[in-house]
């Protein structure tokens, strides 16, 4: 799956490379992103900078911050948030192209205990819930 992310995200900064210029005047790629990303983006960049000649500019932070800049101006070639919801607040907005939308990768949040734990734990929040990562966890009773 992290390969997938990789490829894709590869893919979308050589389609920001425009093909109009030559690679040694182009503009650098600037990548607004969830700090949670920073490792894998800056490897990803390194590689893509060797292959291109194309700089590639960050700017890392909550994925809320990074979308409220981005609404008051901030100038971004891609944004890759950590947050769905927040993703869905810039495209309501018109500050991403509905057809340049990937959604790449999920988590999901898991409580490991040993096996013969005295406590057990439940979750609020429905399985297939998209804001189960926000729920806490409560003892069971």
């Amino acid at each position: 799956m992290f390969r997938v992310f990789l490829c894709a995200l590869f893919g979308a900064l050589l389609v920001l490379s425009s093909p109009h210029r030559s690679l040694a005047q182009q503009q650098p790629v600037t990548v607004v992103a969830a700090a949670s990303l920073q490792d894998a983006l800056t490897s990803i960049a390194k590689k893509f900078t060797d292959k291109t000649g194309v700089p590639v500019r960050f700017s890392f932070g909550s994925s809320a911050a990074l979308a409220r800049q981005i609404d008051e101006g901030a100038a971004a070639d891609l944004l890759a948030s950590a947050d769905v919801d927040w993703m869905d607040w810039a495209a309501a907005r018109n500050l991403i192209k509905p057809q340049t939308r990937v959604d790449l990768l999920s988590n999901r949040l898991v409580v490991v205990a040993p096996f013969d734990a005295k406590r057990r734990w439940r979750s609020n929040a429905r399985p297939s819930s998209r804001r189960s990562h926000r729920a806490g966890l409560r003892p069971a009773t």
